[in-house]
């Protein structure tokens, strides 16, 4: 995504990222681990509840083997453990109404 000449989001990019939480928008790869995804949900940022829209990390398998209790008395491999390789990164907050300084002037 680049920024408008004006530095802002350009539009319909927060609906592309809706549609995609959704999953009405189909991967553009089979492989949905392998990519960064997208979520909307609650973080805590300094101290307080906010809603944003967060990108995950993608995961890859470690060469570490998940193990359980087999009823033989052995143990039974279940898989590898994953691991994600970034950590997830806010793009953007929801706020509940934009605030701004007044411009005008007193008449």
């Amino acid at each position: 995504m680049t920024p408008t000449r004006y530095g802002g989001v350009p539009t319909g990019f927060l609906a592309r990222l809706a549609r995609e939480i959704q999953g009405t928008k189909a991967p553009k790869r089979s492989g949905t681990a392998s990519r960064w995804g997208v979520y909307f949900g609650e973080i805590t940022l300094h101290g307080q509840k906010r809603l944003a829209y967060v990108a995950r990390p993608p995961r890859v398998a470690t060469s570490e083997s998940m193990y359980v209790p087999s009823r033989g008395g052995g143990m039974r491999r279940i898989g590898r453990r994953m691991v994600d390789t970034d950590h997830p990164r806010v793009l953007f907050l929801a706020v509940d109404r934009a605030t701004y300084k007044p411009i005008l002037e007193k008449p």
